[in-house]
């Protein structure tokens, strides 16, 4: 090949290689600059922009507003509707706890007068666990209450609850709710669920019901860690004249979907209309 006739071949395979890199820039997604970022009511950025924005500034330091939290509860009896304000202070010199590393004001307004507490809780946090809250109507009695996080392991949590109390007019603590692990409520049958987790294997469910005014332990399971020969031990206890009895003990091999006969007769209990048979 002579040398023309060479400078004919690398010519055409520089435009080549140039027309592949051209086709892979064209598959390469260009940066999305479309998305407009969450504003409020008055044009302004949200108030998750503005907390990212002052956290980054102060050297993920929390700011006010990473320590504060709000919201608006309606009791349901067509007279109360408070704004309810929570703000953590951290510890003062001198001030410590086991558990905690923050003292919660909790501020109650009535929402057509916002100029002076109707009343005023002071709790304790651990940093900003206060700020996963829920309204709910805790003890079925048709006023909704509310309660927020004060305690968060790997797998459970636990909720302080505070119940209207229509005679008084103001929110009064649960202890016994508060000592419930990932509590639920079952409006319908007026359940409160409760469930335990120790381990992978081993867990515990309860079920509390009102009795007379007392919240009351009235069903519980459970699925022990399984021995060194893989079985696992099931307890069942029922609420029978004023206490749990134990009512259901059997052992089973463990296996990853619960399936066999022992495992179908123990999550049967799981049905409180169900007691055995």
């Amino acid at each position: 090949m002579n040398i023309k006739k060479l400078a004919i071949v690398i010519i055409f395979l520089c435009f080549g290689l140039l027309g592949c890199t051209a086709n892979q820039k064209k598959e390469i997604p260009e940066p999305n600059n479309k998305i407009e970022k969450p504003k409020t009511e008055n044009g302004n950025s949200s108030e998750n922009e503005k907390t990212e924005d002052k956290t980054s500034q102060n050297d993920g330091k929390p700011t006010s507003e990473d320590m504060k939290e709000s919201f608006t509860i309606d009791i349901g009896d067509g007279k109360h509707s408070f704004k309810v304000i929570m703000e953590a202070r951290p510890f003062e010199e001198g001030e410590n706890d086991e558990f905690y590393d923050s003292v919660l004001n909790i501020s109650i307004y009535d929402v057509n007068d916002m100029s002076s507490p109707v009343q005023v809780i002071e709790d304790k946090t651990l940093d900003s666990l206060f700020k996963d809250y829920e309204t709910v109507d805790a003890n079925f009695d048709g006023y909704m209450d509310f309660c927020y996080v004060y305690n968060r392991g790997m797998a459970n949590y636990y909720c302080k609850f505070w119940i209207w109390n229509p005679s008084s007019e103001r929110f009064e603590e649960s202890p016994g709710l508060s000592e419930i692990s990932i509590p639920q409520f079952d409006n319908n049958s007026k359940v409160v669920k409760g469930y335990w987790r120790s381990s992978a294997a081993a867990n515990e469910t309860r079920y509390y019901k009102y009795i007379d005014g007392k919240l009351t332990c009235v069903r519980y399971l459970e699925m022990g860690d399984p021995d060194s020969e893989g079985m696992q031990t099931l307890v069942v206890k029922d609420y029978i004249d004023g206490e749990l009895v134990e009512v259901f003990r059997e052992k089973t091999l463990l296996t990853e979907d619960y399936k066999g006969e022992v495992y179908d007769r123990f999550f049967k209990w799981m049905d409180l209309n169900y007691h055995g048979g």
